[in-house]
């Protein structure tokens, strides 16, 4: 028996159901490690196009075919979303946590988590 290993992974929950909103799995290191689980590997490029939907597939920064494939991908959903649209942004994520996003406006490139100004990553 062949078995295909998932190359994306893509969650969307019905405003009836009773878990947590599907974006905010994007912050949760459980939910994060678990997709890592899933796609066997720890690097990870996620976006959050709309209210609802998150998605997920293996990439790190640098590897700009599999960016770019994920960046189409968000910005596809994000621009059909209407008023349920969240970002186009693609989020990278290390061992289930955060390290980065990339940043198509203006001059594109890499934001390192760590280069964000404090006030991003504080609480309110």
């Amino acid at each position: 028996m062949l078995v295909k290993k998932p190359t994306m992974l893509s969650a969307s929950l019905r405003p009836t159901d009773s878990h947590a909103g599907t974006c905010e799995q994007l912050l949760s290191k459980r939910a994060l490690a678990a997709a890592s689980q899933i796609l066997g590997t720890p690097h990870l490029i996620a976006g959050i196009p709309k209210r609802d939907c998150l998605l997920i597939t293996p990439g790190k920064p640098g590897e700009f075919q599999q960016m770019m494939k994920m960046q189409q991908a968000v910005s596809g959903v994000y621009s059909r979303a209407g008023d349920k649209a969240v970002s186009d942004y693609c989020f990278f994520a290390r061992d289930g946590e955060l390290i980065g996003a990339n940043v198509l406006e203006g001059s594109s490139g890499y934001l390192h988590m760590s280069d964000a100004p404090s006030s991003w990553l504080t609480a309110a």
